[in-house]
Formats: C-alpha cells, structure tokens, sequence
C-alpha cells in the first residue's frame, strides 16, 4: 500500500486515522492459521524507522505466538465491531488471536507497550481458553512508562 494515507474505515468509529504503515506490506496471515507475530512486529518497527505512526492491521483474525512490542510513538489501529453487534458471531473486525504465554500467568505479555504508544479498535481473544476450566495465560498487554 501507498502510505501514508487516509484510513476508509470498514466500520466507521466517528474518527479520521492517517496510516504511515500498512500490515498488508509485510505478509501477516489474516486467517489466523499462521503466526503473524513477525509481520506485526517488522511493520511497528517500520513505523518506528518512520518516527513513528499509525500500524493498520485490516480486519482478520491474526495469530500471535510471540510476544511484541510496540515501540514509542507508534499506535496499532485495526476494524473495531462491537460484540454485541455481530450477531452472526463471525467475529468481524480485527482479531488478534493470542496464544503466547499460555500457563505462564508470570510471564512476558503478548503486547509490551513503550511509552507513548497506543491500541485501538483492536479485538483480542484466547481460542484456547475454556469457560469451565480457566488456562492461565501471561498479561495481555503491559504498558511502560507514561
């Protein structure tokens, strides 16, 4: 993609949002059957390169088996549906599926935010979680600084 450029929102959130780094460049796997956690981290620190910015993660379901960081200065924007309005419970939106730090409840967190860094319209979800039997899992995200 030719960034940066202005976001069209999928599902609009009232907001205007300029991407400086766009996921689609960098080969993450939207249907969640590969890790996407490389794609994500090189795009943050493509934006990091940058000066900083926008990461746009389009909707789908994107599988972390690593832990990331998001650096200073750098915000992961994604396609936000609220849960209660995708009654098809196809999961709409973007997803970010965590599987890093499954029974290492002390673990490191499957987002490490720098300072200045932001999340936004962004779904995360546990496919290996179990209503009746709870799997400990590392924090989902962790923020450094201010």
């Amino acid at each position: 993609m030719k960034c940066p450029y202005i976001l069209e929102q999928t599902y609009p959130v009232g907001d205007v949002c300029v991407v400086a780094v766009d996921l689609r460049d960098f080969d993450a796997d939207p249907s969640g059957v590969r890790d996407s956690s490389s794609a994500i981290q090189a795009a943050i620190d493509a934006s990091t390169a940058l000066g900083g910015g926008t990461v746009y993660i389009p909707e789908g379901r994107y599988r972390i088996d690593q832990p990331i960081t998001l650096r200073t200065a750098v915000t992961l924007r994604g396609e936000w549906v609220s849960p209660e309005q995708d009654e098809s419970d196809l999961r709409l939106g973007t997803l970010l599926e965590i599987y890093v730090g499954k029974n290492d409840p002390d673990g490191t967190p499957a987002i490490t935010m720098e300072a200045c860094s932001g999340i936004q319209c962004i779904t995360f979800y546990y496919p290996e979680q179990k209503f009746n039997a709870a799997i400990p899992y590392s924090p989902t995200v962790r923020q450094h600084g201010v």
